[in-house]
């Protein structure tokens, strides 16, 4: 990756380069977990709550991959499969609040469904906003940078000799 600037914060000092997570590969590792399964008034959601935990939890592999990389993480696309608020017993059947009829479930959540902004920017996670990498304003040779780096049981497996 390379270097730049722009959207987002958080870090002391500024990253060596960007690191971007396999989104898709996050959303594809469990089956069914886009589904938006109808829920009683009231009901805990726990389609949304299973979303969000397998989200919240590559996002936070993600942001210590990047800190011991001395790189910022470019934010992914989260997806929320049920617009809470404060508290679930305002939804309804279709996981929205009344009024909303026209979202489209699952959606790309706003920062602060899942995070809290102001505690992220003053945390030693740097980070980018997630349209940084769509910005005309970022440099193509940023862009032209890449590294893949393996975890887990998929980077001992590529590691190994053939």
């Amino acid at each position: 990756g390379g270097g730049g600037s722009g959207g987002g914060g958080g870090g002391s000092e500024a990253p060596r380069g960007f690191v971007t997570l396999n989104w898709r590969r996050v959303l594809e590792s469990e089956e069914g977990l886009r589904a938006v399964p109808r829920v009683e008034r009231g009901a805990l959601p726990l389609h949304h709550l299973r979303l969000m935990h397998v989200q919240l939890s590559a996002l936070r592999n993600g942001f210590i991959v990047a800190r011991l990389l001395g790189r910022a993480l470019v934010l992914p696309p989260t997806l929320c499969s049920c617009e809470l608020g404060f508290w679930p017993k305002h939804i309804g059947g279709r996981c929205v609040a009344g009024d909303h009829k026209m979202l489209a479930l699952p959606y790309v959540c706003p920062i602060d469904h899942y995070l809290d902004p102001s505690a992220l920017a003053n945390s030693p996670f740097a980070h980018r906003e997630r349209p940084f990498l769509d910005n005309n304003r970022t440099a193509p040779a940023l862009l032209a940078s890449r590294a893949t780096v393996l975890a887990g049981g998929r980077a001992a497996a590529a590691a190994a000799p053939p």
